[in-house]
């Protein structure tokens, strides 16, 4: 055969190839659209039985429930996002129901054995469920090799009220974890009131980080028996300690950080500065005006916002001394006229 009935012979074969590999996605994507629209209406079925089931003034039995639906594990993730959105009595129900239909045991194999998203999803499901055995599980999964499963379960046992202690949390997600600021943040924002003693003995830490997250949540803890041992970071700390020690002081809003935000106005770390101004308005430090309005022509663009909102915030004599730098064409009279409008607007 010549090189051109190779060429042509081989073009054909490329050609029904690509066109039995095209009616097969097409195929595939029919059959899981069909798939999917089952799904969904098996789940919208279980989801009005369920609604019903909460609605009777006298529910049947919790297990017969259970066996009428065909499908229990779709029917467990339903029962599971109900109860995010579900309280009292109703809550109650659905969780008996989610006991009966094995979901407790199912969620506790996944944890342990499961893939890493299966184990995330099983911590967060476990915290509707206050028994010993599922507080056991969740404490060893601050163990788990993944970071994101160690934060699904330090969040389930704070639902639980089940938290030991903030040292463990500090060990497992900030000393030995990889979780996102924001995730950290949030996790230990949520130990509140009765963990302050915890966190306070945490600034002792040689590890920055750890004393960084243990500062922010003893400033959104709202407890001012705090502020004395804050206030003594800041003449001990570095630039980023020093910073967030300001963020959490304006957090608290407790007028004994006046003597600190004064020598933090003139730091020479821009970010403590920034901080400091920050805090001076939220605790209204009409003392700082001066210092404030001489902020206004700092290098940095954040220092300068800053100081402008704090003179926003102290009321009528920082306003006053705003509206006198907005004639002026410099970068004091240029963020005065921003800020102002702001808060016009």
């Amino acid at each position: 055969m010549e090189f051109y009935d190779f060429l042509w012979i081989g073009s054909l074969w490329l050609g029904g190839l690509s066109l039995g590999l095209m009616m097969f996605l097409v195929l595939r994507r029919m059959v899981m659209d069909r798939w999917r629209r089952r799904l969904k209406a098996h789940r919208d079925e279980m989801l009005s039985r369920l609604l019903d089931y909460l609605a009777e003034d006298e529910p049947t039995d919790d297990v017969e429930l259970a066996v009428k639906v065909r499908d229990a594990r779709v029917l467990n993730e339903v029962i599971e996002h109900l109860l995010r959105s579900i309280r009292g009595e109703e809550r109650d129900r659905l969780v008996v129901v989610l006991r009966s239909l094995g979901g407790v045991d199912q969620r506790l194999k996944q944890l342990r054995r499961g893939k890493e998203w299966e184990r995330v999803k099983a911590a967060t499901a476990l915290r509707h469920f206050d028994q010993p055995k599922v507080i056991t599980a969740l404490r060893a999964a601050l163990d788990d090799p993944s970071s994101e499963v160690r934060g699904a379960a330090a969040r389930a046992l704070l639902a639980l009220g089940a938290v030991d202690s903030a040292q463990v949390l500090i060990d497992k997600l900030v000393i030995e974890g990889s979780l996102r600021p924001h995730a950290i943040r949030d996790i230990f924002r949520r130990l509140g009131r009765p963990f302050c003693d915890d966190l306070i003995a945490v600034l002792r830490s040689d590890v920055e980080r750890a004393r960084i997250v243990a500062i922010d949540a003893l400033g959104a803890s709202g407890e001012l028996r705090v502020v004395d041992p804050l206030l003594r970071l800041i003449s001990e700390g570095s630039k980023e300690i020093t910073a967030n020690v300001f963020r959490a002081l304006a957090l608290l809003g407790d007028p004994r950080a006046l003597s600190v935000v004064m020598k933090g106005l003139r730091d020479p770390a821009w970010e403590v500065r920034c901080q400091a101004a920050s805090c001076a308005g939220r605790i209204g430090a009409v003392e700082a005006k001066g210092l404030l309005a001489r902020r206004l022509e700092d290098p940095n663009w954040w220092v300068r916002y800053r100081s402008a909102e704090a003179l926003h915030e102290l009321g009528e004599q920082g306003v006053w001394i705003l509206r006198g730098l907005t004639v002026q064409s410099t970068h004091a009279g240029e963020t005065a006229r921003l800020v102002v409008a702001e808060k016009a607007a």
